[in-house]
């Protein structure tokens, strides 16, 4: 049976509450107190989202998508951030699930969870951009933006965002600072266990044109294609 978007919400939204973790777990350090208030909606969120999805049988495992050959500007602008992302994945607003209440019941009936706990656990996305072929065959390809930034003093450090990753099962992988447009971004690349799935990520806080802190997550099953994705993002931010 076809699947649409979003019948993999509910894993999406799980992946997506690693951008929140991290930041409640202390990764942005030595900033305002508009950085020390991220942990109640990461409480919330976890929360909202602890089931982990339904899938198709054990043995039947998605395989990962191949390198992205055309790509799109896509803009958050919650958190004021442009950047390329894969031309046919899926750009979701959570503006309109917050405020469109059939979406909103289309998107909780369909993901198995309730309309309240859907729009909690959504409540400190910008956009969601989904593969939308991928989650067809059951591959939660994904990349999700955070709608609250952080300032441009906030502090990020590799040990932080390592713990971040680890208290969520995670297991962390390489750390860098990269330069964009704006200044310098950090990196930290994950695995992640969830479903019988090994998620290979990497989560982001890139700045904007403001020098706030804007926070990214990539998903997928391939360290190639979480890999290219970070590049692209990192080459266009603006």
């Amino acid at each position: 049976m076809t699947r649409s978007p979003f019948s993999r919400l509910r894993a999406l939204v799980i992946a997506s509450i690693v951008s929140v973790a991290l930041l409640a777990s202390g990764c942005a350090q030595g900033g305002s107190n508009e950085t020390s208030t991220s942990a109640a909606p990461a409480t919330q969120a976890a929360g909202a989202a602890s089931n982990k999805p339904s899938g198709g049988p054990a043995s039947a495992k998605p395989e990962p998508t191949g390198p992205v050959t055309d790509w799109t500007t896509v803009t958050a602008e919650a958190s004021g951030l442009s950047f390329s992302a894969p031309a046919n994945w899926k750009v979701i607003k959570a503006s309109e699930l917050q405020t469109d209440e059939s979406k909103l019941e289309e998107a909780a009936n369909e993901a198995g969870m309730s309309a309240d706990a859907l729009k909690t656990a959504m409540s400190t996305a910008d956009i969601y951009i989904l593969d939308q072929a991928g989650a067809q065959q059951g591959v939660p390809n994904n990349i999700n933006v955070l709608s609250q930034t952080y300032p441009a003093n906030t502090t990020v450090t590799e040990d932080a965002l390592a713990a971040g990753v680890k208290s969520i099962g995670a297991t962390p992988g390489q750390f860098s600072t990269e330069s964009t447009t704006n200044g310098d971004a950090y990196v930290l690349t994950y695995t992640w266990d969830m479903g019988g799935q090994t998620l290979e990520g990497a989560a982001m806080y890139i700045p904007n044109a403001d020098g706030k802190y804007v926070s990214i997550t990539i998903t997928t099953l391939d360290t190639a294609l979480t890999g290219q994705i970070v590049s692209k993002i990192i080459a266009t931010a603006a």
